[in-house]
């Protein structure tokens, strides 16, 4: 029985707020450094957009604006010039863990909704930083010295100085962090392999930011943005080759779907050499975009339709095959994003809606694939007949060619490729043997034991069935 003079004692209330040791380094593990600091490019992308008011339709939406990445054993900054964090944001939720606000940026297409990007990006490379940032109404430092980050520390209230030195370059923000951890100081030296990956990710997963005008330098070099562009002919009414393309809007969200190839079909020989057409395979499959941010890329699994509802599972004698769905909203929360950012919350129904009809878009390009087995060479006049397009350039080539789609508010173009000849059915034969065996049969035929195993296996059933027929 609880004692009287306890009972008055006891509070009403009792504290059920974090700790430091959580954020700091709990929180962290997480995500992996690269992706720790991507989310502090989100940010000034988001600053852009918010400086600049574009809209993502527009030509160059992010021109002028660029982002410069430096990284090193002794220190990594980030330094943009996308109009700094205003300083009534500053003082109320910006360097909060999580945001209060979500409503804040629902009329402009950021990707930045939960508020922990850049703290936990902080915490992820060392145990002091500064954040330096200047917007309109004059420059301020927030710094995060060691005895902050001490995990035994619980003291939250971060110093703040309203009166900086002002950067010589306009408004924006600089990120410096200092001390920084064991292992991040390993991955910025000289002997790792992390900045060229990191460099690859900016490329591929700012490709697309970077080529509607913002720019990206790491280290001093800039960074080349990598898109996707697919075949298609100059005159895409007519029948050649030209993707399948689809745009929608559905729940304040616009999205676009493209189905395509990237290059001519593969040949026997890839398809046989399965260890080649696996690298050949690392750019094909279907990538997801959001806000120009691409968020899963070249993906060949029931994610983006592959082996579902009639459409085939994905096999290397489909590695032509590329596509994206690509997702653009005002509305941050409405897109098919998890809280990571590099997810998809593939339940939404924008999200499934896109899904179905990169599905028909997929099952058009595997049929092709399909009808010309044994004949891929047939087709590579077509591919000379046509070019490479970006998605953006096509879409607007093929803006007369739209049609209307009854299920959805939905427009699609559906392209005529060709087909071979009904009255020369074929069939691909196939067989395995080893190394040694087919070296064999290739010096009794051609007289040179380095003979393709397809052009071996080829003159095997020439002489045979001219043998049968004599």
């Amino acid at each position: 029985m609880t004692d009287s003079t306890e009972q008055e004692a006891a509070p009403p209330t009792i504290f059920a707020g974090p700790t430091k040791r959580f954020f700091i380094s709990m929180f962290t593990r997480d995500i992996e450094l690269k992706d720790a600091i991507l989310d502090m490019l989100d940010n000034c992308v988001d600053g852009a957009m918010r400086h600049s008011g574009r809209d993502l339709n527009a030509a160059n939406p992010y021109k002028d604006y660029w982002a410069k990445i430096e990284a090193s054993p002794e220190r990594f900054a980030m330094s943009d010039n996308c109009g700094g964090i205003p300083r009534d944001i500053a003082a109320g939720s910006a360097f909060r863990l999580g945001r209060p606000d979500m409503e804040r940026d629902k009329a402009l297409p950021t990707i930045g909704m939960y508020g922990i990007g850049m703290k936990r990006a902080i915490f992820k490379l060392g145990r002091d930083a500064k954040v330096h940032s200047q917007p309109e109404g004059g420059a301020f430092l927030v710094h995060y010295d060691r005895a902050w980050m001490d995990e035994s520390n619980e003291t939250w209230d971060l110093p703040i100085d309203w009166s900086a030195e002002q950067r010589a370059d306009g408004a924006g923000t600089t990120i410096t962090v200092e001390d920084l951890l064991p292992s991040v100081k390993e991955d910025f030296s000289k002997d790792s392999s992390f900045l060229d990956e990191l460099r690859d990710a900016i490329s591929t997963y700012y490709g697309y930011i970077i080529s509607k005008g913002f720019s990206v330098e790491l280290n001093g070099t800039p960074v080349e943005p990598r898109i996707l562009s697919l075949f298609a002919t100059d005159d895409v009414g007519k029948d050649g080759m030209a993707p399948y393309l689809l745009q929608g809007e559905l729940d304040e969200v616009r999205y676009l779907v493209a189905v395509g190839f990237r290059r001519p079909l593969a040949t026997e020989t890839e398809i046989d050499e399965e260890q080649d057409a696996s690298r050949t395979s690392d750019d094909a499959g279907v990538t997801i975009i959001c806000n120009d941010r691409v968020v899963t890329l070249n993906d060949k699994s029931r994610l983006t339709g592959w082996g579902d509802n009639n459409v085939p599972k994905y096999h290397n004698q489909f590695i032509a095959i590329s596509g994206v769905m690509s997702f653009t909203s005002n509305n941050a929360s409405k897109l098919p994003l998890t809280t990571t950012k590099r997810g998809v919350d593939a339940a939404t129904e924008v999200y499934l809606t896109a899904r179905n009809y990169a599905m028909e878009g997929l099952k058009g390009a595997t049929s092709f694939t399909n009808k010309w087995k044994g004949m891929e060479e047939e087709t590579e006049q077509f591919f000379q007949n046509a070019k490479p397009m970006t998605v953006s350039h096509f879409e607007r080539a093929v803006a007369a060619e739209l049609r209307d789609v009854r299920e959805v508010a939905a427009k699609r173009f559906s392209p005529k490729l060709p087909m071979p000849p009904a009255e020369k059915p074929t069939r691909r034969v196939s067989f395995t043997r080893t190394a040694a065996e087919i070296a064999e049969a290739a010096e009794y035929l051609f007289d040179d034991r380095a003979k393709k195993p397809s052009d071996v296996g080829n003159e095997c059933f020439s002489y045979v069935l001219k043998d049968a027929r004599s």
